[in-house]
């Protein structure tokens, strides 16, 4: 659930709007249970002038880009990853994300058993240099993702990803064509998806050129624009 308040004062707001737009199908679901009729779904988009398509580098490097915090599994991510360096001891995970009340660095650093870079959190404009240097990107979350903004910039860098199945996630990626998707809260299959696409280099490939194409089709900036001044 995302909590969508219940209150009267929700109610008047939603019911006076002409539109309600909503990041994705389960919120359209509880915004349409307080009795409103004019709901429709209108996913985010992305800036793919910002975020270019980069050839794969050749490191053995994988990324994570968000902040350090219980809903965005990041302590589901050190579980897997610890999985995955038994068979990969040298694969790099580079991590670009700020300290929560719940986790700061200094505090799990030790939870990582394999290499790391921490990279602290980075600004909106050095993301796509950093998500370039990776093979592909782990969303690991366990809740939120409303919009997963996250997901649309590593496809335009033109990465694949392996992520949980929650929020926007579930409703665009594809599994097997740009994405590998995992139950949240499950290190061991996160770590066999991750197991799995690092093997493969024309499957990583694949993903990256589906990914980079669906964001041209479906969720750049200029497609937002159009579907929402087409509603308005």
């Amino acid at each position: 659930s995302y909590d969508i308040k219940e209150n009267i004062f929700n109610r008047y707001l939603y019911k006076s709007c002409d539109f309600v737009f909503a990041g994705n199908k389960k919120i359209a679901l509880e915004i349409e249970k307080l009795g409103v009729e004019r709901v429709e779904v209108l996913y985010g988009g992305v800036d793919t002038e910002k975020f270019v398509f980069s050839p794969i580098p050749e490191e053995k490097r994988i990324g994570y880009v968000g902040r350090l915090g219980f809903v965005k599994g990041i302590d589901v991510l050190w579980d897997a990853m610890n999985k995955v360096w038994e068979k990969i001891p040298d694969l790099k995970l580079a991590i670009a994300g700020g300290d929560t009340k719940q986790y700061q660095w200094k505090n799990i650093k030790e939870n990582f058993k394999g290499p790391v870079e921490y990279f602290g959190k980075i600004s909106e404009e050095d993301v796509p240099s950093f998500m370039k240097e990776c093979l592909f990107g782990v969303i690991p979350s366990t809740g939120s993702e409303a919009t997963s903004r996250v997901l649309l910039e590593w496809w335009a860098t033109g990465r694949g990803v392996v992520a949980s199945c929650v929020g926007m996630i579930g409703e665009v990626a594809e599994d097997g064509k740009d994405s590998f998707l995992v139950e949240p809260k499950n290190p061991h299959k996160l770590s066999e998806k991750i197991l799995l696409s690092f093997s493969d280099q024309k499957l990583i490939s694949f993903f990256s050129h589906n990914a980079r194409s669906k964001v041209e089709k479906e969720f750049s900036l200029k497609i937002f624009k159009q579907r929402l001044f087409e509603r308005i």
